[in-house]
């Protein structure tokens, strides 16, 4: 134990040892804080993302019943935002 406390009132006395310990934590801190903020903004596309895609889906399957019904295309195409290729091609 007598050794240890010894290596670190070495390492505490040593104002350069502090200077690299410190600047090596605050990186690791920073480092720890920007991949939080990325898998944040991560998700939160992957979210947005997610719910386009489910919009584009909804409206997929509503233009097809339309189309199944006889529905005229072009009104098909007003009504849900696909082009009328997308429409021709379900």
């Amino acid at each position: 134990m007598d050794k240890v406390i010894n290596k670190y009132e070495r390492f505490t006395s040593s104002e350069d040892e502090m200077q690299v310990y410190n600047a090596r934590d605050a990186f690791l801190y920073g480092r720890t804080v920007m991949l939080k903020r990325e898998r944040e903004e991560g998700i939160k596309e992957g979210m947005e993302e997610g719910v386009e895609k489910g919009k584009k889906s909804e409206k997929i399957a509503i233009a097809k019943k339309f189309k199944n019904s006889g529905i005229d295309i072009n009104i098909i195409s007003e009504n849900t935002g696909l082009s009328i290729e997308e429409i021709k091609n379900l």
